[in-house]
């Protein structure tokens, strides 16, 4: 499956620590997409489109829906369309997720991948029905997003963590994040609605690259870089695929309700 950004282990930030939990704000976000660059190995000469997120939590779980539309256009004039839609669901606990990736091109699904995960393996439903070992060590999203924010809290600079984040067998990734606190003033995309709240808001700077298992090269898979602020809420995205990639700007944001447990 071509890798198309999820948001969801950005976006749904949650900490096991109940204090932490309700300060972090659920929320549903809308985002603008434009080409930031191309390389002589791609054809794409423009893009654009949007990404729609939302981010739950509940009693037991945190839930987030995601879909990413874009439309390319190739040097030699041809558009397409890319339409990737996602939903997802992870335990307080964090162990156990579910997951439904649909990536349609044309409108025409491509590919369609869903299962579960937790207890050591993934068990996938669709396309078709099998089981297979995660690698020691794999975390899913959300708790991947809480030791991010964690670290940044405390202060550390870097942290490493192996994650599958829903999709097939290969997005199963080693992540190395780079955190830097910010003073910089936070200026809103000028027709946004709603982000000027994140104004006042303690920030950080993430450089979060993603590499293959077992890969020796040294070369990120692809990397992602945004200003996340302390209420889990980001902006600001660089979405680097090495051949192309993406800015996303934040144009709407809606506070939704903290679960009463």
């Amino acid at each position: 499956m071509k890798r198309i950004f999820l948001l969801a282990g950005v976006l749904g930030l949650a900490l096991h620590s109940a204090a932490m939990a309700q300060a972090l704000q659920p929320h549903r976000a809308l985002y603008r997409v434009e080409l930031a660059h191309t390389g002589q190995s791609t054809s794409i000469s423009d893009a654009s489109g949007l990404i729609g997120f939302e981010w739950r939590a509940s009693c037991d779980a945190y839930s987030t829906s995601q879909r990413f539309f874009t439309r390319f256009v190739t040097s030699d004039g041809t558009s397409s369309e890319s339409d990737v839609v996602f939903s997802a669901e992870e335990s307080r606990d964090g162990s156990s997720f579910s997951f439904d990736l649909a990536d349609r091109i044309n409108g025409e699904v491509i590919d369609h991948v869903a299962g579960e995960a937790g207890g050591g393996s993934i068990q996938f439903s669709l396309p078709n029905y099998q089981r297979l070992d995660l690698p020691p060590g794999t975390i899913f999203p959300t708790e991947q997003s809480a030791r991010l924010i964690a670290s940044a809290i405390a202060g550390q600079r870097f942290l490493e963590t192996r994650v599958f984040d829903g999709g097939d067998e290969t997005e199963i990734y080693d992540t190395i994040a780079r955190i830097d606190e910010t003073e910089s003033f936070y200026l809103p995309h000028p027709e946004s609605e709603g982000a000027n709240r994140l104004t006042p808001l303690r920030s950080w700077f993430v450089s979060l690259s993603y590499y293959d298992l077992n890969d020796d090269t040294g070369a990120p898979n692809y990397e992602v870089n945004y200003r996340m602020f302390s209420n889990g809420v980001v902006d600001e995205l660089l979405m680097d695929y090495g051949d192309y990639g993406f800015n996303a700007r934040l144009v709407q944001l809606e506070y939704l309700d903290h679960p009463s447990c």
